[in-house]
């Protein structure tokens, strides 16, 4: 009498963990998708969106560029921080040209174009920009033939974080770091 209530007993424990089994093996997938869909969710809304800011400039020249030399190369190097310090990837710049140094008279805003350039949260990190002498003499004939004596380039930049939640800012140079191209 014992054994067999021993086996039925047996029998019942089985049936209870094949059906804890099947429920698992249904069910585990279904809440590891619905866990990891929360966590990437849940990271999304608490990544901030990045806060760069250009905070330095150096150049091989004063911030004042001759457009009438048209024999020497200009390099000038933008700084970038992430002031929260989140990751995050410029994807496009362009340049504005104004007549004066207050912002005033937009001459023209250059199409923007497409970069990828990598910032990290935790360093600052340093774009080069190269004026060539092409460049120079380009800057030469369109001032000449415009009638202007001088014009000032502020540079604008576009991105988002670098972890794909799409969220986007935009930063330009500051005021003082603007260049001038004059004659």
């Amino acid at each position: 009498m014992k054994k067999q209530k021993k086996s039925k007993h047996r029998l019942h424990r089985l049936k209870i963990l094949e059906s804890v089994k099947i429920c698992v093996n249904l069910w585990f997938p279904i809440l590891f998708v619905a866990i990891a869909g929360l966590g990437l969710w849940g990271c999304s809304s608490l990544t901030p969106t990045p806060d760069v800011r250009v905070v330095g400039i150096t150049s091989d020249t004063p911030l004042s560029i001759s457009v009438s030399d048209t024999t020497k190369d200009y390099t000038v190097t933008l700084q970038f921080v992430s002031m929260n310090k989140v990751d995050a990837i410029i994807t496009q710049d362009w340049a504005s040209f104004y007549r004066n140094a207050d912002g005033t008279g937009l001459l023209y805003n250059e199409t923007p174009r497409a970069i990828s350039f990598f910032i990290t949260g935790t360093d600052t990190v340093q774009m080069k920009l190269e004026y060539t002498r092409s460049v120079i003499a380009g800057f030469y004939k369109y001032m000449t033939a415009n009638g202007i004596s001088q014009m000032n380039c502020k540079w604008n930049f576009y991105g988002e974080d670098a972890y794909g939640y799409k969220k986007t800012f935009y930063v330009e140079t500051p005021r003082n770091y603007w260049i001038n191209f004059h004659f």
